[in-house]
């Protein structure tokens, strides 16, 4: 995907202790109710989110916007 084909926001999925490169599968055990939710509108609207790291022991709240590098 090109970086101009990236939508302006996307979900986040906050992910602790895992490590996952580019390429790879990452298998997933989601149960949580707002990331079932989450998961399941990526795939019926084909829409992609992503995973971010939290820091320990903070509540995560994120939203990503596009930005030029």
């Amino acid at each position: 995907m090109k970086f101009e084909d990236l939508p302006e926001k996307i979900a986040i999925f906050p992910l602790s202790s895992a490590i996952f490169f580019p390429g790879t599968i990452l298998p997933l055990n989601i149960f949580e109710e707002r990331y079932l939710h989450l998961v399941n509108d990526s795939i019926k609207n084909q829409r992609i989110f992503g995973m971010v790291q939290p820091k320990r022991n903070k509540k995560t709240e994120c939203e990503f916007r596009k930005k030029s590098i």
